[in-house]
């Protein structure tokens, strides 16, 4: 069973440590840049938080909220699996949990992310969960833009 714990001075350790595997490193921003992000960007709101399964720390995942995109949009800034603990569907799960819990705060009507349109995995893991592309935005750095409706 997949839960979310905010990062915190008990668990950032872990955070950091939690890396992706070798060739992805293009893909995603480390998490050590992703927690510096939350503290010295307040405007974003970002929240950090771990993906457990039980007591293990299996991968990252942190979202903001912008007003410039609206009130009504989640937004998946960072989104990680560490390398020891991929292939065994975290990702997936990681989402439809955080997709449950997002429907029954219902505040947001969609959900949003980017990524690099070469990482192919990302693409067909957003896709099997309900997020469609909407193009390549060069002001989210030439990344590809999704969104799934809650």
């Amino acid at each position: 069973m997949i839960t979310f714990k905010p990062i915190t001075t008990e668990n950032y350790v872990a955070a950091v440590k939690l890396e992706v595997a070798p060739g992805q490193e293009n893909f995603v921003a480390s998490n050590c840049k992703s927690l510096v992000q939350a503290h010295y960007e307040p405007q974003f709101r970002a929240q950090p938080l771990g993906i457990y399964d039980g007591d293990t720390m299996v991968g990252f995942m942190m979202t903001i909220e912008d007003d410039d995109v609206g009130p009504e949009m989640k937004i998946i800034m960072r989104f990680m699996i560490g390398a020891a603990h991929q292939r065994k569907g975290y990702g997936r799960a990681a989402l439809l949990a955080a997709f449950e819990g997002w429907r029954a705060e219902n505040r947001w009507k969609q959900v949003g992310l980017t990524y690099v349109p070469t990482n192919e995995a990302a693409r067909a893991l957003y896709a099997s969960v309900g997020f469609v592309e909407q193009g390549i935005k060069e002001e989210y750095g030439g990344e590809m833009l999704a969104i799934c409706p809650l």
